[in-house]
């Protein structure tokens, strides 16, 4: 600490480690939106003026339940507010558009595709004729004509396809990054306290905990520790079984919310699952040789999506054998 500006240790992913003012972390221009825009500054300013001095309440607290902070609602919001969270659906979208890609550039897969799924065409088709005013007997005759050139018209014209889809996907990756930032700007606008998350976290028990271990923060802010296969999660899905929830609020300091009645046998030795549920980077407030060797698994679990979940979401939207795909 330097007067009243306040310093921390930054260890970012690409093996970094500075010190730097708190202010000036994670710090992006026009994060929240342009003025003039729709933006969410005036939002997030509303809330953080709100929740601030419970946040400084809670660091003076000893070890003890939490009983007059609104520490769920507090929960809900960083949940979504952080650009970690855009980011990783921004990774998660970007995997998923690259596999429809490799998909949709295959002139053999788009053909089985609107073989195997003709209502794809056939329902705009009708809706177009409808429009024209084309009996439903003209309909029928004219669909059982379209059902018999398809498969020709699908052969003699992959290069063509294979052209359109190559477009059609480009065009998509440009608008990801803007279209994201912009549905994310408009949540937080709209929601920057989910209700739904707020009710959930509602139902833990919540404590302040001194630990004997200094903690390190990671860009996500808080941890998620689930009772699945995936253990620890940086935002939680609404069939999760959450077993804790921590939010270190100092070095030494930890939130916890709790699915049990106490914090007998809760695992307070999550510097690393914090470290791999980090997108970019931590902070600490000392650099030792036992917290910088972390930076080697920063990222490691920081997907809001696992690509072990993305391939089946692909699997099922094509209906396609993965093995087949792969191969």
């Amino acid at each position: 600490m330097v007067g009243d500006e306040i310093y921390t240790w930054v260890c970012r992913s690409d093996g970094s480690v500075f010190e730097a003012n708190i202010t000036k972390i994670a710090v992006q221009r026009h994060y929240y939106g342009r003025e003039g825009e729709q933006n969410a500054d005036v939002e997030i300013s509303e809330i953080e003026n709100k929740y601030s001095p419970f946040i400084d309440r809670l660091r003076e607290m000893d070890t003890g339940e939490i009983t007059d902070v609104p520490i769920a609602e507090i929960i809900a919001h960083l949940c979504v507010r952080t650009k970690h969270l855009r980011e990783s659906f921004r990774d998660s979208v970007e995997y998923l558009v690259d596999a429809i890609s490799k998909y949709v550039t295959d002139s053999d897969n788009v053909k089985t595709l609107i073989l195997n799924n003709p209502k794809l065409i056939e329902d705009e088709i009708i809706k177009e004729l409808i429009r024209r005013g084309v009996s439903e007997e003209n309909r029928h005759i004219f669909l059982g004509i379209i059902r018999g050139l398809v498969p020709s018209f699908l052969e003699y014209n992959k290069e063509g396809i294979k052209a359109i889809s190559s477009l059609f996907i480009d065009a998509i990756r440009r608008m990801i990054p803007s279209a994201l930032k912009s549905g994310h700007i408009k949540v937080l606008h709209t929601n920057p306290v989910p209700e739904p998350r707020a009710e959930d976290y509602r139902n833990l028990r919540w404590h302040v905990v001194t630990v004997d271990r200094t903690i390190i923060l990671g860009d996500a802010i808080v941890l998620f520790e689930i009772d699945g296969e995936r253990r620890f999660k940086t935002l939680n899905d609404h069939d999760d079984k959450i077993s804790n929830v921590f939010l270190p609020i100092s070095y030494s300091r930890v939130v916890v919310g709790t699915s049990d009645k106490s914090l007998e046998g809760v695992y307070f030795n999550i510097n690393e699952a914090i470290a791999r549920c980090s997108r970019e980077y931590f902070v600490c407030s000392d650099p030792t040789a036992e917290v910088v060797s972390l930076q080697s698994v920063i990222g490691a679990d920081s997907s809001i999506i696992s690509k072990t979940e993305m391939d089946q979401i692909i699997t099922e939207m094509f209906q396609f054998d993965k093995t087949t795909r792969d191969g």
